[in-house]
C-alpha cells in the first residue's frame, strides 16, 4: 500500500478529468423509478465486500488485496458511467447523457468485469498498472457489448459473457503484457487466515448472486430461482469432488471459487431455463470442471 503514494499524481490527473467530464455532459434522469435501487445495493454488496475479500486469498497481498479492489471499484464506477452515458448519447443522438439508478446498475456490471481481471493480476500489478488497465478495459468492455447487444443481438440476462467470460481473457491479456512470471507458492500462496477471510467473500458472493443475474433480465423470478438452484448444485459437488480429489482433505481453493460457479454458467441462461431439473445439471458439472481446472 505504501507504493500507492508514487501513484498519487496519475489519480489526480483521472480525478480532474473526470470532474471536468461530468461537468461538460453529466445530467440527473428525470425518472423517479426506485425500484432497482435495492438490486443495485445488493451488486454494490457483491463488488466491495463479495469480491474485496475473496481477493484476500494471497497471504501476502491482503492489505493491498481488499484496498486496491475498493479504489478500483471507485475509479471504475466513475469512469463507467461517463462510458455508458457516451454510448447512450450515440443512442439518442444527443449533446448530453441521463444518470439515472438503472444506469448505476449497468456501471456495476462494467465494474464486475474489471474486478474479474484483477483476479488475474492482483499481488502481481502495480496500483499505476492496475488503473491504466480499468480505463482500458472499460472502453473496451462497453462497447463490446454494445456492439454485442445491438448488431449480435445476443441474449445474456446474467451478464456472465460480458463480464466473465470477457474479464477473464481481458485479465489474462494483461498478464501476458505486464509478464507476471510463474506462480510461486513461498510467496504468493495462501494462509490459513488468507483463507479465511477470503470464504467471507465467498459466502457474499453466494448469498447475492441471485441478484446479480436477475437484476436486469426479463424473468426476474425465473432468473432467482434457477440461480438459487444453479449456487446449491455447484456447492455441494464442489465439496464433494475436492475431498475426492484431496484423498479426505478438502483443499479451501476449491471452495472458494468452485462453489460459485454455478452462478457464473447459469448466468447466461438463467431467465430462459425452463425447468429445475437444468439449473441442477449446469451447478453439478459447473462445480467440477470449475475444481478440475484449479491447481491449488
Amino acid at each position: 500500500m505504501a507504493k500507492f503514494v508514487k501513484s498519487v499524481g496519475l489519480f489526480v490527473l483521472f480525478q480532474v478529468i473526470f470532474i471536468v467530464l461530468f461537468g461538460v455532459f453529466g445530467e440527473f434522469s428525470l425518472s423517479n423509478d426506485e425500484s432497482t435501487y435495492a438490486k443495485f445495493i445488493d451488486v454494490q454488496v457483491m463488488l466491495v465486500v463479495g469480491f474485496g475479500f475473496l481477493m484476500t486469498f494471497l497471504k501476502r497481498h491482503g492489505y493491498g488485496s481488499i484496498g486496491f479492489n475498493f479504489l478500483i471499484v471507485a475509479v471504475v464506477f466513475e469512469w463507467a458511467i461517463l462510458m455508458l452515458g457516451w454510448i447512450q448519447m450515440i443512442k439518442l443522438k444527443r449533446g448530453t447523457f441521463q444518470i439515472g439508478i438503472i444506469d448505476l446498475l449497468e456501471v456495476d456490471y462494467c465494474t464486475a468485469a474489471v474486478l474479474v481481471s484483477l483476479g488475474v493480476v492482483i499481488g502481481k500489478a502495480t496500483i499505476s498498472q492496475l488503473l491504466i488497465m480499468s480505463i482500458i478495459e472499460v472502453l473496451v468492455q462497453t462497447f463490446n457489448k454494445y456492439i454485442c447487444e445491438r448488431y449480435l443481438v445476443v441474449h445474456d440476462a446474467g451478464n456472465s459473457i460480458y463480464i466473465f467470460v470477457f474479464g477473464a481473457f481481458f485479465g489474462l491479456a494483461v498478464s501476458k503484457v505486464i509478464n507476471v512470471g510463474k506462480f510461486d507458492d513461498q510467496k504468493d500462496g495462501s494462509s490459513y487466515n488468507s483463507n479465511l477471510f477470503a470464504m467471507i467473500g465467498t459466502l457474499f458472493l453466494w448469498l447475492y448472486w441471485p441478484s446479480f443475474n436477475s437484476a436486469s433480465s426479463f424473468g426476474k423470478v425465473r432468473a432467482i430461482i434457477n440461480t438459487h438452484i444453479s449456487l446449491a448444485a455447484s456447492c455441494v459437488t464442489a465439496f464433494i469432488f475436492s475431498a475426492l480429489a484431496g484423498k479426505g482433505k478438502l483443499k479451501m481453493a476449491h471452495i472458494q471459487n468452485a462453489t460459485l460457479a454455478g452462478g457464473v454458467a447459469i448466468g447466461a441462461v438463467a431467465d430462459v431455463v425452463s425447468r429445475p431439473v437444468g439449473s441442477v445439471i449446469i451447478g453439478s458439472f459447473s462445480g467440477i470442471v470449475s475444481l478440475f481446472c484449479l491447481k491449488a
